[in-house]
C-alpha cells in the first residue's frame, strides 16, 4: 500500500491522516509557524516562563491572522518536534565520518 493511500486532502495544502494521529502540516504552514515563533516577543516568552500554553494561544492567534488554523496544543507539538529534529540534524552533522543531513 502506498503511504498517499491513508491521505486526504482537505482544504489548500493541510492533509488528514484517517485513522492516524493529527493532521500534517503543510510547508506553507511550518514556515508560518517558524516565523512567528522566531519573533522576539515569542523567543523572549518561551524562554522566561516555565508554563507558556498562553504563548502558544498567541502563536495560534498569529498563525490564524496568516490564514492556518491551528491550535495552541498543535502549535506547541509542531515546535516540540522541530526542535528535536534540528538538535538530531546537528547531532549528525557534527559526528565525524557521517555524510551531512538536512535540516526540514
Amino acid at each position: 500500500m502506498e503511504e498517499d493511500d491513508d491521505l486526504e486532502s482537505t482544504q489548500g495544502s493541510i492533509m488528514h491522516r484517517k485513522g492516524k494521529r493529527g493532521v500534517i502540516w503543510g510547508n506553507a504552514e511550518t514556515s508560518a509557524l517558524i516565523k512567528v515563533w522566531g519573533e522576539v516577543k515569542i523567543k523572549y516568552a518561551l524562554s522566561s516562563l516555565k508554563r507558556n500554553y498562553e504563548i502558544f494561544e498567541v502563536i495560534s492567534k498569529e498563525l490564524s491572522k496568516l490564514g492556518f488554523h491551528r491550535s495552541a496544543e498543535e502549535c506547541r507539538s509542531k515546535t516540540k518536534c522541530l526542535r528535536k529534529l534540528y538538535k538530531q540534524a546537528v547531532l549528525h552533522n557534527n559526528t565525524s565520518g557521517s555524510g551531512r543531513s538536512k535540516f526540514l
